[in-house]
């Protein structure tokens, strides 16, 4: 994750007028800050069922995968074809 971070910094930096401006970037942005967010959630409640603080129920854990899922969609449907339609 951290090289992804790094790695995309990078880009934005080789060309700043164009990716400061692109909205399909922006909103890949919030994606990605959400998709770091979501990381630490499961990171925490791994870390407290692996010392005995609570019981992950199934459910939890599906919603987690799901909003996990949707959200990587999300960041594949704004990279690819994001740039044809939000320019």
């Amino acid at each position: 994750m951290p090289l992804t971070v790094i790695t995309g910094i990078l880009l934005i930096a080789t060309n700043r007028s164009y990716y400061l401006r692109a909205s399909w970037l922006h909103a890949k942005l919030a994606l990605v800050v959400v998709l770091i967010g979501l990381h630490w959630v499961v990171f925490s409640k791994t870390k407290s069922f692996v010392a005995g603080r609570i019981e992950l129920q199934r459910r939890d854990c599906m919603t987690l995968h799901g909003v996990i899922a949707l959200i990587f969609i999300g960041i594949l449907v704004l990279v690819l074809p994001g740039r044809l339609f939000l320019k």
